[in-house]
Formats: C-alpha cells, structure tokens, sequence
C-alpha cells in the first residue's frame, strides 16, 4: 500500500477520496494485436486500485511517483 503523485500533485481516489493505493500492471490490449495473438507487445499502464472502496485508476507509469 503506498501514496502517489503525478504532476506534483497527490492522487485521490475520484469515487472516496481515499488516498492509498496499490499498484499493478495493465495491458491496454488492442483488438488487432489480440487477433494476431500478440497481446504481449502492447503498451501498459500502471493501475492503482483504491484501498479503500477498490476502484481502479489508470496512469502512465513515466509519469506517477510513489510517495510511500
């Protein structure tokens, strides 16, 4: 569980407010890339799941930065 920013500003949760979060992986698949079954050369995004009500924010992740 940690905090994190973006632009220099904390990120809140837009449904709670809540303010930790968990960080994963996402896959932003394509259709083209799935019928060619190269689901793994599309691009990620890091997903922060709210601890608090468990909705999911999607971020690049170049631009977030864990705060603790």
């Amino acid at each position: 569980m940690a905090q994190y920013t973006a632009a220099g500003r904390q990120i809140s949760c837009s449904v709670c407010g809540g303010t930790d979060f968990t960080g994963r992986e996402v896959l932003l698949n394509t259709s083209s890339m799935s019928f060619f079954n190269m689901d793994w050369a599309n691009k990620a995004a890091e997903g922060l799941v709210c601890q608090h009500c468990g909705f999911i924010q999607l971020f690049m992740p170049e631009l977030l930065d864990k705060v603790g």
